[in-house]
């Protein structure tokens, strides 16, 4: 496909490594969190990413098929708690530094989920999309998908109100943010299959998941759901079997997927044909 006339995900991209490079040098020795060394390095880091990814033609699509997309995410609050105990010796510095964190955590996620976007919209651009289907979960798998994330947001809520600790400062809202995801835990799901992949997202939506194909182990089939297995068995993906029209059409669909991909050392490019 023809490269959009207008493409901003260049500078979405140079807006987050800009913005973790200028924590890094922040979280420096002797730096203050708002000077000099910390623009420069973000206005250079943000400069020369904008320049690299603006010649990607499809760099968002190549993103979301890697690990690093996930790891957008994840690096922020590695940062954060790798530097717990050196904002710890300076209050000031605690405060400027976890604002400057959580904004660079906000872009991470924002390029996480444009990436994952851009995915589908080229799949089903380029007709690439094999099956669809749209489903909850079991009534069993949403009382433990919930139970869990109420438990957890809690445990976060009460850890900052008791520890003594510069993780205390971040963990209510990181247990909000937990509570926030339990209110919508259980709802259906829009999965489509792609030649090397599959995308999850909640219908009506705008944001989804990518998920490769080496990520998928297989699936199976119980009483009451289809079970989409994932190398970590708690992420699996669950659709009521009530909610399918068609599940040997779906079922025909995973089985020639997963015949085809039993040596998975060589990743399928799938839509890579159409960029």
């Amino acid at each position: 496909m023809s490269r959009p006339l207008l493409d901003w995900f260049p500078l979405l991209l140079g807006a987050y490594v800009g913005g973790l490079a200028a924590a890094v040098v922040g979280f420096s020795p002797g730096i203050t969190v708002l000077g000099w060394q910390v623009i420069t390095a973000g206005a250079v880091a943000f400069a020369g990413t904008v320049a690299v990814a603006a010649t990607r033609d499809h760099l968002a699509v190549e993103l979301a098929r890697t690990d690093w997309n996930l790891a957008v995410v994840v690096a922020p609050f590695l940062l954060l708690l790798g530097s717990v105990d050196l904002l710890a010796r300076d209050g000031s510095t605690t405060s400027m530094g976890t604002l400057l964190i959580l904004a660079v955590a906000v872009l991470g996620l924002a390029v996480y989920v444009v990436a994952n976007r851009r995915v589908i919209e080229w799949a089903r651009d380029a007709d690439a999309v094999v099956v669809q289907w749209t489903a909850g979960t079991t009534a069993r798998r949403r009382r433990w998908l919930r139970a869990t994330l109420l438990g957890g947001g809690l445990a976060f809520i009460v850890a900052g109100f008791v520890l003594h600790h510069p993780f205390a400062e971040i963990a209510p809202t990181m247990g909000t943010v937990t509570l926030v995801f339990e209110l919508f835990a259980g709802r259906a799901r829009e999965y489509s299959v792609l030649p090397d992949g599959l995308y999850v997202q909640h219908p009506g939506t705008f944001a989804g998941q990518f998920v490769s194909g080496q990520r998928l182990t297989g699936y199976r089939v119980t009483d009451d759901a289809l079970v989409i297995d994932r190398w970590i068995p708690l992420l699996a993906f669950t659709s009521r079997l009530e909610d399918i029209d068609d599940l040997d059409a779906v079922t025909d669909v995973l089985d020639r997927a997963f015949e085809s991909s039993d040596d998975r050392t060589t990743p399928d490019r799938g839509l890579s044909d159409t960029d």
